[in-house]
């Protein structure tokens, strides 16, 4: 019962955890995304509705970090589960994409529903807007 109310309330924040630990992972498409939204949204206003569709940057991040880190245990693996080619791409079972090694960053996740790191993401984010 614990699990269904956590769902419910810790999915939002764990996203949200997992995708900046995914962009202080990856500086340079941290800096392209801000510059993104720095072009489309500027720096006196928040992200609305109707900038998503001109923002593919930052969709491209949220769905990589789904991807990576899934919000509920049973969707998509965090690795390739067998041996693979795809479009000429030879991809061996259990590798991460691009070569990458875990060891880069923590990015332990802990069991429960919604797969919250294993340890907090120790990280100070700034506020963009100028208001």
């Amino acid at each position: 019962m614990l699990d269904m109310f956590a769902g419910a309330s810790d999915t939002s924040s764990a996203a949200i955890e997992w995708s900046l630990s995914e962009l202080l992972r990856h500086p340079r498409v941290m800096k392209y995304l801000q510059e993104e939204l720095s072009i489309v949204v500027g720096m006196n206003r928040m992200v609305e509705e109707t900038d998503l569709e001109k923002l593919p940057c930052l969709d491209m991040v949220i769905r990589e970090s789904f991807r990576l880190h899934p919000i509920a245990e049973f969707l998509t693996p965090h690795q390739s589960t067998k041996d693979i080619e795809i479009n000429g791409y030879y991809i061996p079972e259990r590798t991460l994409p691009n070569g990458m090694s875990p060891n880069d960053l923590d990015m332990e996740e802990k069991d429960g529903l919604t797969m919250p790191r294993a340890n907090p993401l120790l990280t100070i984010p700034t506020y963009r807007l100028l208001v």
